[in-house]
């Protein structure tokens, strides 16, 4: 009986090991990827579908708070503002969110705000990972005491970017509405 417990237990501390190494190196490739300008590691740490799908339903929410928060406006003119925007903002989503344009973004990138990928301390990041459930995770970026969480899912043994919450209290204290 206690070589079975400890068969169970060795099995399932080496499927912990597996399934956390997984998160761990697709965070370090991702990171790697954006800090090394590849191109190639958008088709493989990024779900386009989704996060085009997400970032759409992001902004949409943060344009319908920012215009049921505006009193001047009449409901007629909010309805046809925001038909409009949420259209708008389709189009903007499906031309802009893809392999070559994230490519174009990744070349402006200054690394010298970017730290230099780490292995083992992306092993350590445990204590800032975020679980939603089983098959996903967020990870908060931080930059000038804000935070915002960036959606990854499990896909067999990596993991993809699928969000990154947009929240409108956010973007309205950095972006004036």
């Amino acid at each position: 009986m206690k070589k079975i417990f400890k068969k169970l237990l060795v099995t399932l501390l080496l499927l912990f090991l597996i399934y956390y190494s997984s998160i761990v190196i697709s965070l370090y490739n991702f990171h790697k990827g954006i800090y090394n300008k590849q191109k190639n590691f958008l088709e493989k740490y990024v779900n386009f579908t989704k996060l085009k799908k997400n970032l759409t339903f992001e902004i949409n929410n943060i344009i319908e708070q920012a215009l049921k928060n505006n009193t001047s406006i009449d409901p007629a003119t909010k309805l046809l503002a925001f038909t409009l925007s949420k259209s708008l903002n389709q189009n903007f989503i499906k031309k802009y969110v893809n392999v070559n344009n994230l490519s174009s973004f990744l070349e402006q990138i200054n690394n010298d705000k970017i730290p230099k990928p780490n292995l083992l301390k992306t092993y350590l990041i445990i204590v800032k990972i975020n679980f939603v459930n089983l098959d996903n995770f967020f990870v908060n970026y931080e930059n000038n005491g804000e935070s915002i969480p960036i959606y990854f899912e499990r896909n067999l043994f990596h993991w993809k970017l699928i969000n990154i919450n947009l929240d409108y209290e956010k973007l309205k204290r950095v972006i004036k509405f």
